[in-house]
């Protein structure tokens, strides 16, 4: 039998400090993701963009989890 386990705190938690990240050490980035995000950009959208344009794998993963807590509802 499998027990299935909310892991969404988790990945919240995760999303948030992402964001709070890079609120701290890239504001210029935060700016601009939250204005992508604002006009429709999906979390896979910045990290496919930010891989082609970057090429930097931990930029792209952190700016997704930005995104999606830019996109969750608010607790």
């Amino acid at each position: 039998m499998t027990t299935t386990i909310n892991m969404e705190p988790l990945s919240a938690a995760f999303n948030r400090q992402s964001w709070e990240w890079l609120q701290d050490e890239a504001p210029d980035i935060a700016a601009a993701l939250a204005q992508v995000v604002k006009a429709g950009a999906g979390p896979e959208d910045v990290r496919r963009f930010t891989m082609r344009y970057t090429g930097r794998v931990a930029m792209a993963a952190r700016v997704e989890q930005a995104a999606a807590h830019l996109r969750e509802p608010p607790q």
